[in-house]
């Protein structure tokens, strides 16, 4: 008999084995030697170069798959086995909705076991907030003319043009001036990216208080600086930044409404918690299986991972890829055709395709 999934969700049964992708390291530059089929081949030993049509071939045949890894948490603590990626013909639309109805269903029984920091969509927002790290504003530059020196004159005109001279009677001063770039405070630009830097979902309220510290207390020194010389340049530099510096604060704001939200509807989901998990149980027992006996009747292929939790896919346009992952006693299903799904975290990722040379031709691809 199968196992209420709610029992994998909580106490023990937490405790599976989680399987999480492997990171790969790709080496752009690796040389890969012709396989033994090539250098069997007299037509790759008997010539230097190949026409462009037949270059054309083997590149296709080299590209008949591609490596892909699949981002998975935080849902991979769940896993008790490997992923496999079943791909299928573009599904019919009763196969889709049911596809739909499961997907979304499991999401709200797994988000509903834990706090709001193990969601999906929590864990999503923390890759928004890392990207904003990488967008800290830098140091703004400032350009004007400041005095060099200044010199006492006095002068008289005669055919040779203007001639200064020591004189009692009539005198001025003449200034030299030179072109000065300056940037923005660095003591500014340095609170900034620490405050920035070290942001996390925990302490976001503490980051934005300390940013807004630092534009009221920043664009009141600013405007207490000379317009003049050098105070002036940097003025301007300041200003600048600080402009900046006030949508980069919007951002962390804007982060921290969507995090309100998605504590709001975690609340609501944990008090919804026996409901959502009555409408799992009966989906499970009257629904599940018509999309266990479709898939397994019309894959196409089924694709397991290599030990670095790399998958080899072929071309799949016009077809659909399906993420099949083994939670409790039962197998689910999540379509990871497209790059991004709002109804679960997987993400399938095309990794870069090293560089290969063909040692025969003497071609680097």
């Amino acid at each position: 008999m199968k196992q209420p999934l709610n029992l994998f969700i909580i106490g023990a049964a937490l405790a599976i084995s989680g399987c999480g992708p492997t990171i790969v390291h790709i080496e752009d530059d690796e040389t890969i030697a012709p396989t033994e089929a090539a250098v069997e081949s007299p037509q790759i030993e008997a010539v230097a170069i190949r026409p462009v049509d037949d270059l054309t071939t083997v590149n296709s045949e080299i590209a008949a798959t591609k490596d892909y890894i699949v981002l998975n948490e935080p849902w991979n603590t769940y896993f008790r086995s490997e992923p496999t990626i079943l791909v299928l013909p573009k599904l019919s639309q009763g196969i889709s909705n049911i596809l739909n109805e499961e997907q979304l269903l499991i999401k709200s029984v797994l988000d509903s076991g834990g706090k709001a920091n193990a969601n999906s969509e929590y864990i999503a927002l923390g890759d928004k907030l890392e990207e904003l790290k990488t967008i800290i504003p830098q140091a703004e530059t400032g350009s004007g003319y400041v005095p060099s020196r200044s010199r006492r004159y006095g002068t008289y005109t005669s055919s040779g043009g203007s001639v200064y001279i020591n004189s009692r009677y009539y005198y001025g001063y003449y200034t030299v001036l030179r072109s000065k770039t300056m940037s923005s405070s660095p003591e500014m630009t340095r609170s900034v990216e620490g405050i920035a830097h070290n942001a996390t979902l925990e302490d976001l309220d503490h980051r934005i208080d300390a940013l807004q510290q630092i534009q009221r207390s920043w664009n009141r020194r600013t405007a207490e600086m000379s317009t003049s010389g050098t105070s002036g340049i940097m003025r301007s530099a300041n200003l600048a930044y600080l402009d900046g510096l006030r949508g980069y604060a919007q951002e962390f704001t804007s982060i921290r409404k969507e995090l309100r939200a998605i504590e709001r509807k975690q609340e609501a989901v944990q008090r919804n918690r026996v409901n959502i998990l009555a409408d799992w149980e009966a989906f499970e027992a009257k629904r599940l299986n018509i999309l266990e006996d479709y898939f397994n009747s019309n894959a196409i292929d089924k694709i397991s991972p290599s030990e670095e939790s790399i998958y080899k896919l072929p071309s799949f346009k016009d077809h659909k890829l399906l993420y099949a992952c083994e939670i409790g006693e039962r197998t689910l299903y999540f379509d990871i055709t497209d790059k991004q799904s709002d109804q679960h975290p997987f993400v399938l990722i095309d990794i870069a395709p090293k560089k290969q040379v063909n040692a025969d031709l003497n071609l680097v691809k």
